[in-house]
């Protein structure tokens, strides 16, 4: 290699070409005024020319109102590890230096926000810039009703069951009918309905979350008489 080397101040001052990379070998001579000499060998291990690393692919789109979190990934040339900074998105976004992303989106987010981003290597960073695409919440809840004894209920007794729904965003609320007739839900979605009358019912159940997005399903029961042991005739 070509190195000059300052005599006086013992500097020694290199650039490496690019056919260099790997150990380079090095022996140093210091000569006194009698012609003394004492030498040093050593290696410099000359790396690649550092290449900035890039993002992979875009964040992934976010539904306004719901919790958002994401996984971002990059690639550095070099296989040097890449940490991630935030500088400039939405209020309230947070970005850790593993590329993991959380937001605690709303309403007032729709639409395209811009993002931008440092990747950071060992021996340097880039500035990237990218966005998260926030679409309305058009998901309706999902909705089950689970009723006691497979939906066949004795008479002069109790119909128990639960009604749960779940949404991508949050529930609004949680209705129920039974013929028509509006039926009391507790705090976790439990019913507990007389039955008075040997004959079938329906019952009627719907789910709204806060974008108006509702689902409605039903269940019919049958009361019996458990005296009745007769056949029709």
């Amino acid at each position: 290699p070509e190195v000059a080397l300052n005599s006086a101040t013992g500097e020694l001052s290199w650039t490496p070409s690019s056919d260099q990379v790997g150990d380079v070998n090095f022996v140093v001579s210091a000569i006194d005024a009698r012609g003394l000499t004492a030498d040093q060998a050593y290696t410099v291990r000359v790396r690649e020319e550092n290449r900035l690393p890039k993002l992979i692919g875009t964040p992934a789109e976010a539904v306004a109102g719901a919790f958002y979190q994401e996984q971002l990934l990059a690639v550095d040339p070099n296989g040097d590890p890449v940490d991630f900074e935030l500088l400039d998105g939405p209020d309230g976004l947070m970005l850790q230096s593993d590329g993991s992303l959380q937001w605690e989106t709303n309403g007032d987010d729709l639409g395209s926000r811009p993002l931008q981003i440092v990747l950071r290597d060992p021996f340097g960073c880039t500035a990237i810039e990218t966005t998260i695409n926030v679409i309305a919440d058009e998901e309706a809840p999902s909705l089950a009703i689970k009723l006691s004894d497979n939906g066949v209920i004795d008479l002069d007794s109790y119909l128990e069951g639960t009604i749960t729904a779940r949404d991508n965003v949050a529930v609004a609320s949680i209705e129920a009918e039974l013929d028509g007739v509006p039926v009391t839900l507790d705090n976790s979605g439990n019913i507990s309905l007389p039955t008075d009358r040997v004959d079938s019912f329906e019952l009627v159940a719907k789910a709204t979350d806060a974008q108006g997005n509702s689902t409605e399903i039903s269940r019919t029961y049958r009361v019996a008489d458990p005296n009745d042991v007769l056949a029709p005739t």
